[in-house]
C-alpha cells in the first residue's frame, strides 16, 4: 500500500510584504522553527496553511535564507481563492504554518534544461537559476499577462530568456512558442509550470516526440474556470 509522507509544520509569521510588480507580491516569512527546515534542491515548494487553517496551498519557495530563518514566497496577485484573500488582509505578524518542502525535479547533469511557465512559475524558475551551474546551457521562456509582470530574474550566464506579452487565452501562445524550440529527448531535459490546459498540451506535444517523466516535468499550477485547481497529474 502505498502512503503519503507526513511532513512537519513549521510555525511562522509575516515579517514583511512587498509588491514586486503590479501582479506580484511578496511575504517574507520568519521564526525560530525554520531552522530545523531544510531545503536540499532549488525549484521546492511548500504548503502553506493561514491563520491556524486546516486547509493549504501549494507555493514555490522563493528565497530561502537559512541563517535568518526566513523564506520568501511571491503570490500573484488576483484576490481569488483562499490564497488570494488572505492575501488581501495579510500584514506583519501574520500566522502561516508551512509544510515541506516537496519536489520530485532535479536537473540532470550534461542535458540542456528548457523552463517554461507563465506568472505562477517565476519563483520556482528563478529558484532553479540559482541552483544551476554556470556553464549549464539553459533555455527559459516565460508568458506573461501585461508588461508590467515581467520582472528581473537571477543573473545567469548560460540563459538565454524570452518573454512572451499575452491577450489571449492563458497559455495559448506559451505552447505555440514551445512547440517551436528545438528540444531532443536524448540531450534535452523540459521542466513545465502554468495553466492546467496548456500543461497538459505540452506533456502530450513532448511525450509525442519522446520525451519520458525521466526528463519531462509538468504541472498545471492552476485553471482557467477553477478558484481551487489540484492538479491530478502533476510530476511534482
Amino acid at each position: 500500500m502505498h502512503h503519503k509522507p507526513i511532513y512537519r509544520l513549521y510555525e511562522t509569521n509575516v515579517k514583511r510584504i512587498v509588491d514586486v510588480t503590479p501582479r506580484m507580491r511578496r511575504v517574507t516569512l520568519g521564526g525560530e522553527d525554520l531552522a530545523h527546515f531544510a531545503r536540499d534542491r532549488p525549484g521546492q515548494w511548500v504548503k502553506l496553511f493561514f491563520d491556524n487553517g486546516a486547509d493549504g496551498r501549494a507555493f514555490s519557495i522563493g528565497a530561502w535564507r537559512p541563517e535568518e530563518c526566513e523564506m520568501d514566497v511571491n503570490f500573484v496577485v488576483h484576490g481569488h481563492g483562499l490564497a488570494g484573500r488572505w492575501l488581501e488582509t495579510a500584514k506583519v505578524g501574520s500566522i502561516v504554518q508551512i509544510a515541506g518542502p516537496r519536489s520530485n525535479f532535479s536537473h540532470i547533469p550534461g542535458k540542456q534544461l528548457f523552463l517554461l511557465g507563465d506568472e505562477t512559475a517565476i519563483s520556482a524558475i528563478s529558484a532553479i537559476l540559482e541552483g544551476m551551474q554556470q556553464a549549464e546551457r539553459t533555455v527559459v521562456v516565460l508568458e506573461a499577462s501585461t508588461p508590467e509582470a515581467v520582472q528581473p530574474l537571477p543573473a545567469y550566464d548560460g540563459a538565454q530568456v524570452s518573454w512572451i506579452i499575452s491577450d489571449r487565452q492563458p497559455g495559448v501562445l506559451l505552447a505555440e512558442y514551445a512547440k517551436t524550440l528545438t528540444v531532443n529527448p536524448d540531450t534535452s531535459q523540459v521542466w513545465v509550470a502554468c495553466e492546467a490546459t496548456a500543461a497538459r498540451e505540452l506533456r502530450c506535444a513532448f511525450g509525442r516526440i519522446g520525451f519520458d517523466r525521466s526528463a519531462l516535468h509538468v504541472s498545471g499550477y492552476w485553471k482557467c474556470g477553477e478558484i481551487e485547481h489540484v492538479d491530478q497529474d502533476s510530476d511534482y
